[in-house]
């Protein structure tokens, strides 16, 4: 399927808005014939085939056309009027991509270089799951700090966790070029202080400083529990975000013994954990409750056979 361009100043052009609808249908119609066959219309008989109309109509309705000034005549034939300033070439997708891939095999680069899933998840892990710049926790991407093609490495300490968008902006920019030509924009986020730095100052963050899993989960469980939930998700490759590790919380808070029910869950290998789903392996576990209706019967066999050997004999457990 070709695509062409329809401009919206059609609706003030009066050539255009004065067509009677039939003649305006066509007039669209030969434009999609024209893109069709590279700017120039086919023949009379060609254009009644593709259009389903008489040739006669179809010559009435191209003169009525050329004397409304939307259709030229050209060398070859007919063209719908500034066809090509209007339809003019532009480059695609596909030229783009040619382009720079035949830079990157000028700087004696590969066509296109894929990181390795273990690169990804470790560059990921050590930067939070989070981008650098903005804090996005979707369509993450890897980058170069220093790019590929300004003498920049594969290797992990020149690699950082960026969202799509800031990847796209970022472009051929080192980390700090970027930095420092978006300090008061918006794709910086506030600047991140280290574990020990974080521990210390915790009491004095204000309400509104951006939390963390283990902020979110230490609300309801213990330091070891709540360390051992954010490596559990991580092994199973379901991490953690901040908002994630909230809704988890609340799981938690639901249960009778929120450390009892971390336990339970990662013990299990699952992402969460409900009351009823502890519930429902307490009953399990335990032995299943007698039959009141089954205890009667037996304790009336038992008392039958009592008063059948008397009450100083004993019953046998085999007859004689």
């Amino acid at each position: 399927m070709r695509w062409f361009r329809f401009y919206d100043d059609a609706v003030n052009d009066p050539k255009v808005q004065l067509l009677n609808g039939n003649l305006f249908k066509l007039w669209v119609n030969i434009l999609c014939i024209a893109s069709k066959c590279g700017g120039v219309l086919p023949t009379e008989t060609d254009i009644a085939f593709m259009l389903r109309m008489p040739e006669n109509k179809v010559r009435q309705s191209l003169e009525e056309l050329i004397a409304s000034g939307l259709l030229d005549k050209v060398k070859s034939g007919l063209a719908p009027h500034n066809w090509n300033q209007r339809q003019f070439v532009s480059d695609n997708s596909a030229e783009r991509v040619k382009r720079h891939r035949a830079k990157r095999a000028a700087s004696g680069l590969q066509s296109q270089w894929t990181a390795p899933k273990d690169l990804r998840w470790e560059v990921y892990k050590r930067d939070g799951f989070e981008c650098v710049y903005c804090g996005a926790e979707d369509e993450l991407s890897l980058d170069h700090k220093t790019p590929e093609m300004r003498g920049g490495t594969h290797d992990p300490s020149n690699l950082q966790t960026v969202c799509r968008s800031c990847n796209a902006s970022k472009r051929d920019l080192t980390h700090e070029e970027f930095v420092s030509r978006n300090v008061t924009s918006r794709f910086l986020k506030p600047p991140q202080n280290t574990e020990s730095e974080q521990n210390q100052s915790k009491a004095e963050e204000a309400p509104s400083a951006r939390r963390t899993p283990r902020d979110e989960l230490s609300l309801v469980l213990d330091d070891e529990r709540t360390k051992a939930v954010i490596e559990h998700r991580q092994r199973i490759r379901k991490p953690l975000t901040a908002y994630a590790a909230k809704q988890l919380a609340k799981q938690f808070a639901a249960c009778p013994d929120p450390n009892l029910a971390a336990d339970t869950m990662i013990a299990n290998g699952w992402q969460g954990v409900k009351p009823e789903w502890l519930e429902s392996r307490q009953t399990r576990a335990g032995p299943p409750a007698p039959n009141a209706a089954f205890v009667k019967r037996m304790e009336e066999q038992v008392a039958r056979e009592r008063s059948y050997s008397g009450p100083d004999q004993a019953v046998s457990a085999k007859p004689d």
